[in-house]
């Protein structure tokens, strides 16, 4: 039975669209690992929790949150990156060109 490290895993896990390989592979754990957590056959180490927390691009505060944590999708963290230390003014002159790109898809 599921313990509920393993569910809350398993639902950022596929809130971030990421297959259990995926996030093994960005968290550098094996994906049987997060099987098994998943599955509640295994707890994860503080270790191993925070290598998922920081592959999903949450916090720890956040995994263990009541609040629905929101995934950062691996694509986007560059950009989150890019963008930490911008201004207010910068972000306003920067949406524009975002909201562009969003209608144009392809």
């Amino acid at each position: 039975m599921p313990s509920m490290i393993g569910e809350k895993l398993r639902t950022l896990r596929k809130a971030a669209k990421l297959t259990e390989r995926k996030l093994a592979e960005l968290a550098g754990v094996s994906q049987s690992a997060i099987s098994e957590i998943e599955h509640g056959k295994k707890s994860p180490t503080l270790d191993t929790l925070l290598k998922l927390c920081s592959a999903l691009g949450i916090s720890i505060a956040d995994f263990f949150s009541d609040q629905p944590a929101t995934p950062v999708p691996p694509h986007l963290r560059p950009l989150l990156e890019a963008a930490r230390d911008l201004t207010p003014e910068q972000v306003e002159l920067l949406l524009p060109i975002i909201r562009e790109f969003k209608k144009r898809k392809g």
